[in-house]
């Protein structure tokens, strides 16, 4: 993956009804993440990882759609590696 290229990466995920409130008031915001936070360059495998949920109230299955551009001139800088080639699933397409 280039440097200074867009990309859109996917992770699928399970959250609280509270914390999917929290990021549909926020929509057009900053979500920024502090820890970990695999994802793929495929939407399909980012599915397989929502499982879990289906009869749990207050949870909610999501697909996060995440575009990553790293431009110079961008107000913010994101970290990320493309790591499909070392990850032990290399077809998951994990970034």
């Amino acid at each position: 993956m280039p440097l200074h290229s867009a990309k859109t990466l996917y992770r699928g995920q399970i959250i609280s009804a509270g914390e999917l409130q929290q990021l549909k008031d926020n929509i057009g915001g900053v979500y920024s993440v502090n820890a970990f936070f695999s994802s793929s360059t495929n939407s399909n495998v980012a599915l397989t990882f929502q499982t879990g949920a289906f009869g749990k109230p207050y949870f909610e299955c999501v697909l996060f759609e995440i575009l990553v551009d790293n431009k110079t001139d961008s107000k913010w800088k994101v970290s990320f590696a493309d790591i499909h080639d070392v990850s032990f699933n290399k077809d998951e397409g994990e970034v």
